[in-house]
């Protein structure tokens, strides 16, 4: 059952069919905390309405609300964890991008650069639905691993290994795509840090500040269920991908040291 992300913790509990006055009794009883009161709430939305690992989220990471998804990415659930938290931060960066993509097309000392601005402000808005997407795509890949590595060990099972070393790949394609995508968006962060609109100059930095972070967050996630996997040609693979990632990051890292002033 979808609930609309505008709604807040009340609606949802609503829908799911809570009864808040019992949530309350107890706080009471305990002493009266409103703190309490709210921390029982949120307890029992992580446990019964947002699924625990194994059962599917009964709400998609992006139609939460901030909070909800925050308390979950808090608990104790293996997923989500820093695979959507990388995809949250490349979401955010192509929210910006496109924020000052939009203000530059638009300002009066842009007119050089308004044509491009507005190309790269329907790149970042369908760039963050990707990102969006592939924090629930990380989930849900890190929970088919993590049922797999608690599965009972068959010693008949000859394909064990072989399994596990497809799903470590498996998980690892979510961060990679997030580190990949955004690696490839890096020119156009640069471009608007030449480029942009000066009134929202900080905004710009911040932007790719959050695009750097997302690549850097994305691929320790990568490396870790990287070293997983024994093919050799896959591991070269992912080497050379490290590479044009670091790559990425240390041209706009100088764009951001020496040519940017606030």
């Amino acid at each position: 059952r979808d609930v609309a992300p505008s709604r807040g913790l009340g609606d949802v509990y609503k829908r799911q069919g809570v009864n808040i006055a019992n949530f309350r009794r107890k706080a009471l009883v305990r002493g009266g905390s409103l703190l309490l009161f709210l921390c029982l709430a949120r307890s029992y939305i992580i446990r019964r309405v947002i699924k625990p690992v194994g059962g599917p989220m009964s709400l998609k990471f992006h139609e939460m609300t901030i909070d909800a998804y925050l308390s979950v990415l808090g608990s104790t659930a293996p997923a989500p964890g820093g695979g959507a938290a990388a995809g949250l931060i490349g979401a955010q960066a192509c929210a910006l991008g496109e924020m000052v993509s939009r203000l530059s097309s638009s300002g009066k000392n842009t007119d050089d650069f308004r044509e491009k601005a507005e190309q790269y402000a329907v790149i970042f808005e369908s760039a963050r639905s990707i990102f969006l997407d592939l924090m629930d795509e990380d989930a849900k890949n890190f929970r088919e691993l993590m049922a797999l590595l608690q599965s009972p060990r068959d010693p008949a099972d000859m394909k064990r290994k072989e399994n596990l070393e497809a799903a470590f790949k498996k998980s690892a394609e979510a961060p990679y795509r997030m580190a990949d995508a955004m690696s490839e968006l890096l020119p156009a962060f640069t471009q608007l840090l030449l480029h942009c609109n000066k009134n929202v100059i900080t905004d710009t930095v911040i932007a790719a500040e959050e695009a750097v972070s997302c690549i850097r967050a994305a691929k320790l996630n990568v490396e870790i269920n990287a070293k997983y996997v024994k093919d050799e040609f896959y591991a070269r693979e992912m080497k050379d991908s490290y590479l044009t990632w670091e790559n990425a990051i240390s041209a706009i890292d100088a764009v951001l040291t020496y040519q940017v002033k606030l």
